[in-house]
C-alpha cells in the first residue's frame, strides 16, 4: 500500500468539489448557487469544529481549506466548463441504454 501524506486533503477537495458542482447544476440561479456555496463552506467548517470536540476524530484546519477550495473551484468552473456536464452525461446515458 502506498502511503501518501495528506491524501485525505485530496479526498476532502474532491468531495466538496463534486457536491458544489452537483448542486450548482441542479439549481442554476446565481443566488441559489451562492447560497449553496456558502452553506457547503460553513458545513465543512462546522464538521471540523465538531470533530475537534470529540475524542475519536481530530480538528484539522487543512481539511477546512481543502473543503473550501473544492467549493470555490467548482463555483468558478460551473460558470464555464461544467455548466451542462450533468445534463450532457444524463443525455448520453439515456442514448446508450
Amino acid at each position: 500500500m502506498v502511503n501518501i501524506n495528506h491524501i485525505d486533503k485530496v479526498e476532502h477537495f474532491l468531495a466538496y468539489f463534486i457536491l458544489m458542482s452537483w448542486f450548482a447544476q441542479l439549481y442554476p440561479e446565481k443566488s441559489t448557487r451562492n447560497r449553496y456555496a456558502i452553506g457547503l463552506i460553513l458545513m465543512g467548517i462546522a464538521i471540523e469544529i465538531a470533530q475537534g470536540m470529540g475524542k475519536i476524530r481530530m480538528f484539522d484546519p487543512l481539511d477546512m481549506l481543502a473543503n473550501t477550495t473544492g467549493v470555490l473551484l467548482a463555483w468558478l468552473m460551473i460558470k464555464n466548463k461544467l455548466a451542462k456536464l450533468l445534463f450532457q452525461l444524463e443525455r448520453w446515458m439515456r442514448m446508450s441504454a
